[in-house]
């Protein structure tokens, strides 16, 4: 067992911890390790601190690189720490694609799974659990378990899925794929002026694509205005039309390190929302990667807001409750949160795992400054909103939840924390968010 002492921070740059890092976990000092814990990491894109393990051990997932691409079952067999990049790269070679990607593919299929990330398409194809024909976990006694969706290890697998890595390592997945014709996905964009008409907009976009999101200006009104975006995946026949425009490659931007200061000010802030919302509306061909992962571009955007970093909060209300999206626009305005990044997206049916996330209803997503004075009490109006509302919060964002809004949030919260002990009855994997939250 090589380990390797680390400064850990979570991707809002909010959080940090100093942990051991571990390339093969064995059966060597296993008394260590369980008397510290540890917790499975992939790319460290996670937000908050569910990825953090203080004084504790981090279980890399870099030897588990495998893709085993099975054509004529449309699936792939895909070790954990494979980036959805590097996945999604030799997919398309072979005209595949993943029914579900998240914003950004620079996350691992170990923490896709963990976190049952959700994308554009879930009115379409839910999440990326409801992809999975099988996982292989390393439990704390160092069983390999095959869980399937069904069966005998049922409740492993649902547990597992969105449980956000405290029931064992991933080390692959068998996923279902989809077949695409082209590296180019037919978009179209139209402005809306407030929350009503995003709404409507949702649901005639819904039924025309496969993937939709709309993007919001928290600034200046918080009318609710804003563009919604529709894509589907282009025709072989377009893509030939366009081919030499086209690269499947994102040239990446990155910004200079000397920039780490909040630059992001209220004023910086009010002036991009204009700017964003009446830049030319895209209609036509843009590559997959370009509209699936936008943020892709600038690998190191996440330092503009300075030394304190930014929390990203993350909540899903159910559908009957659209009207109170603007309320919560107005909370935000009353309390001077500003965003340049919000986004709301329409969820489909309810995510199986016990953990996950997704409920059917409307999701938005704000990325807040860690200097707002009044944060603590700002994310403390929101969550109990959220919970009047019967929404809940994205673990894989989350930085301040606690106990009880958790318990009145994931009603099946209860039979997680059973199955959490039955398969790793000597409590291995921890983390500063299972801690935080007494899942561990």
């Amino acid at each position: 067992m090589k380990t390797v002492w680390v400064v850990n921070r979570g991707w809002g740059n909010n959080l940090f911890s100093f942990s051991k890092q571990i390339s093969n976990l064995s059966n060597e000092n296993y008394n260590e390790l369980l008397r510290r814990g540890v917790i499975p990491i992939g790319n460290g894109r996670s937000y908050g601190d569910s990825a953090l393990n203080s004084g504790g051990n981090l279980l890399s997932s870099n030897n588990h690189n495998q893709i085993i691409i099975n054509e004529a079952a449309n699936t792939a067999l895909v070790g954990s720490g494979v980036s959805l990049e590097k996945l999604e790269q030799e997919l398309l070679k072979y005209n595949f694609f993943l029914p579900v990607v998240p914003g950004t593919a620079q996350i691992t299929i170990g923490g896709a799974i963990a976190s049952d990330a959700h994308g554009k398409s879930h009115h379409s194809n839910g999440s990326f659990g409801d992809h999975l024909l099988k996982i292989k976990l390393l439990t704390s006694t160092f069983q390999e378990l095959e869980l399937l969706p069904t069966g005998e290890y049922a409740n492993y697998f649902w547990a597992t899925v969105g449980g956000m890595g405290l029931t064992g390592q991933i080390l692959e997945a068998e996923i279902r794929l989809i077949k695409v014709e082209s590296e180019l996905i037919s978009v179209e964009e139209q402005r809306f002026t407030n929350i009503s008409q995003a709404i409507d907009l949702f649901n005639k976009f819904n039924e025309k694509f496969l993937y939709t999101v709309a993007w919001l200006d928290i600034s200046g009104g918080y009318t609710g205005r804003g563009i919604i975006s529709g894509g589907n995946h282009a025709s072989v026949e377009a893509y030939k039309k366009k081919k030499s425009k086209f690269s499947n490659s994102i040239k990446k931007l990155s910004l200079p390190k000397t920039l780490y200061f909040n630059f992001v000010s209220n004023l910086f802030i009010r002036i991009f929302n204009i700017i964003w919302y009446y830049k030319p509306k895209k209609r036509g061909l843009v590559e997959i990667k370009k509209f699936m992962h936008p943020l892709d571009t600038i690998p190191n955007w996440n330092i503009v807001y300075g030394k304190k970093g930014f929390i990203q909060y993350q909540f899903v209300i159910p559908t009957e409750q659209a009207d109170s999206l603007q309320e919560i626009l107005l909370l935000l305005k009353t309390n001077k949160v500003f965003s340049f990044l919000c986004v709301l997206k329409k969820f489909g049916r309810h995510s199986k795992g016990f953990l996950s996330f997704p409920i059917e209803g409307w999701t938005m997503t704000i990325d807040i400054s860690r200097k707002h004075p009044n944060l603590s009490r700002v994310i403390a109006l929101l969550d109990e909103r959220i919970v009047e509302l019967g929404g809940r919060v994205y673990l894989a964002k989350d930085s301040f939840l606690t106990r009880k809004n958790l318990e009145s949030m994931y009603k099946t919260l209860d039979h997680w924390i059973e199955i959490k002990k039955e398969i790793d009855p000597d409590n291995l994997w921890k983390s500063d968010q299972g801690r935080r939250l007494d899942l561990c």
